[in-house]
């Protein structure tokens, strides 16, 4: 199982279009989760528009798993890998780091455009939009499409109402996967072949990447010391306009580079532009609130409303603030287990 999935350019117009599609996971932080959605993006990205066309864009696909996820294949390929927990601060420098490497790998410039781990996105943002000299010589033009976004009151949703009180209890990560190991230990592969995919309802490929999880050398315990850590600090809107941008087009957003925000009307410290964001939420989706994703729509999204799915566009009323729509489809928030096609067709026509 790879630490990261990876397509990687290929071009035959003489001045091609670089554009870097940077996936970031949710939890469990296995990139393999979303192989299929990836190969389908690729697919779609690469027969749309010809290759050869001197305006054609090109696109690198990169998405690496989340630290601490490595299973017993990638510990044997890197025996080295540190044996740690990782917080959810610590998951996002390593995907800021990830994603930097990245961006200075595409050699004519980049379009950072993230997905899934909406939050551990918007932290690396709001870190590059404030610190632009990370990404000099040629700075990218930055935008995120959230999938099924869990960005303020994680606790509050279905889901959170039911684990958070578990994960309140002490060394529940460690006697969780100490138990799920032995169990686990019981059970040959040929048994949990058979009973994942029938207990869980997920296809073949999706119920082997959980296999692996659960025979990882801590990736239960990771997976819950990271939830753990979510319930405390994914709460309140923490962003500025700098990610939220403002109703005005036109405006710009001055920041200092230590990142306290200034008066737009000031001529010091540099003008950026928030980036381009669109947030796809599900309806009822048990990591999300209804309440708490009706409230970010009025406060955050373009003129207070959710947009139909059937007529997104950036241009128009609304200025730079980001569009939110909600699936009407019954797409859950697990679309890489059951409908990675579709939600690749999706960010195909997103993207362009």
């Amino acid at each position: 199982m790879p630490l990261q999935i990876s397509y990687r350019p290929i071009s035959s117009s003489p001045n091609p279009t670089y554009n870097l599609i940077f996936f970031i996971t949710g939890n469990p932080g296995l990139i393999d989760y979303y192989a299929p959605f990836l190969s389908t993006l690729h697919t779609h990205l690469s027969s749309s528009p010809s290759p050869s066309s001197p305006s054609s864009p090109t696109y690198h696909i990169h998405g690496p798993s989340l630290a601490g996820f490595e299973t017993l294949s990638d510990l044997a390929a890197n025996p080295s890998l540190p044996q740690k927990l990782y917080s959810l601060a610590e998951e996002i420098e390593y995907v800021k780091k990830a994603l930097i490497e990245r961006i200075h790998d595409i050699l004519d410039g980049s379009t950072g455009y993230e997905n899934v781990g909406s939050y551990i996105l918007l932290e690396t943002l709001t870190h590059l939009l404030r610190t632009p000299s990370l990404l000099t010589p040629t700075p990218p033009h930055l935008s995120g499409i959230l999938l099924f976004p869990t960005i303020t009151h994680i606790s509050s949703s279905p889901s959170g109402l039911t684990l958070s009180p578990l994960l309140r209890l002490p060394q529940f990560p460690l006697l969780s996967s100490s138990l799920a190991k032995g169990l686990l230990s019981l059970s040959p592969n040929s048994v949990l072949n058979f009973l994942i995919p029938k207990v869980t309802g997920m296809s073949t490929p999706a119920a082997n990447v959980t296999r692996d999880f659960l025979r990882s050398r801590q990736g239960v315990q990771q997976a819950l010391y990271l939830a753990q850590d979510e319930m405390e600090t994914i709460k309140e809107d923490r962003w500025r306009d700098e990610i939220w941008g403002v109703e005005n087009a036109n405006t710009e957003t001055e920041v200092k580079t230590d990142g306290e925000e200034i008066a737009t009307s000031g001529n010091k410290e540099e003008k950026i532009t928030p980036p381009r964001l669109l947030f796809y939420f599900g309806r009822n989706d048990h990591w999300v609130a209804e309440h708490t994703r009706d409230a970010l729509i009025a406060a955050r999204g373009r003129n207070g409303v959710a947009v139909d799915p059937e007529h997104v566009s950036f241009l128009g009323e609304g200025g730079n603030k980001p569009i939110m729509m909600i699936d009407e489809e019954g797409i859950d928030h697990s679309f890489c287990v059951h409908s990675s096609e579709p939600m690749a067709e999706k960010n195909r026509c997103k993207d362009n």
